[in-house]
């Protein structure tokens, strides 16, 4: 019997496409506090429902739910709406969610772009009746002037050239919210290649540094908890280096692999040792309000 309840619901509508939230809550344990889960997939591609079970599992049967969103993707939406529309979804968490499940905590975790986000509306939640008590950045980054971003990636020129012609297949007319078509990947693929991977989701240069997070937007966040990996070929772990050294209290978890999404291809070994760290720190912090 599975330790974990999986409910989906509407929380919003956006250009007249749904968005929609999966929530996995405990059967077997109390219900301490939540999660807001922000997937991957350097923001054109991903879907809610991408943690592996055995994740949702551990975190369920140690009280903590999580609740795994949609928000549209690029490059038929923008950073500035996805980022208005994900602020939106903040509102309702609060205005709604929280109330609903008798929660008065909750937390916000996000895997690689889903980081990013995750870190951007813990800023925007600084406004908010509630704020989250903690934030779980996972091999992500908050600087969008990264000068790795704007030039080929070498790990991705290993890979066979993606033609323009693939890539504009790809590119839907209709907003875009959730992708699990692999093709998909594609577009990311492509973009890592040229170097313009920024120009799905941006509409101009000037917007690397304004949507970026400062030293001070840092440190008005709460709590942290960081992972990587020391060999990350996609996202620099400077990123993660930086995040943990600019915030006052940030715990620093780093892993001697070479892969990007190593909670993925690691599920079994440092995989679930990462999520039994985010578990400890999730349920200090949690104590620190008793």
């Amino acid at each position: 019997m599975t330790v974990y309840i999986e409910e989906t619901m509407n929380i919003l509508s956006f250009q007249n496409v749904d968005l929609q939230a999966t929530f996995y809550r405990p059967t077997d344990a109390e219900l301490k506090t939540s999660i807001l889960y922000f997937h991957g997939g350097g923001f054109v591609f991903g879907s809610r429902k991408d943690l592996p079970q055995q994740y949702i599992e551990l975190l369920a049967s140690s009280g903590i739910g999580i609740l795994a969103i949609d928000y549209p993707l690029a490059p038929e939406t923008k950073l500035a709406t996805i980022l208005k529309t994900t602020s939106e979804i903040m509102d309702w968490l609060v205005n709604h969610f929280l109330p609903e499940f008798n929660q008065e905590h909750y937390f916000m975790m996000g895997r690689s772009a889903g980081a990013f986000l995750a870190l951007a509306n813990g800023l925007y939640a600084n406004h908010l009746d509630v704020q989250p008590l903690g934030i779980i950045s996972l091999y992500g980054y908050f600087n969008l002037n990264d000068a790795s971003f704007s030039v080929p990636n070498r790990h991705y020129l290993k890979y066979p050239k993606v033609n323009d012609q693939t890539v504009a297949a790809q590119i839907q007319k209709e907003p875009l919210v959730e992708s699990e078509d692999q093709n998909r990947y594609l577009l990311y693929l492509a973009a890592r290649q040229k170097g313009d991977w920024l120009n799905l989701f941006l509409s101009s240069s000037d917007q690397k540094r304004k949507f970026s997070l400062s030293k001070e937007d840092l440190k008005s966040l709460p709590s942290l908890f960081i992972s990587a990996a020391t060999g990350d070929p996609d996202i620099p772990v400077r990123q993660s280096r930086q995040l943990a050294n600019f915030h006052p209290d940030a715990t620093l978890k780093l892993f001697e692999v070479d892969e990007h999404d190593f909670d993925r291809t690691h599920e079994d070994t440092i995989g679930i040792e990462l999520y039994e760290n985010i578990v400890s720190w999730v349920s200090e912090k949690l104590a620190e309000t008793e």
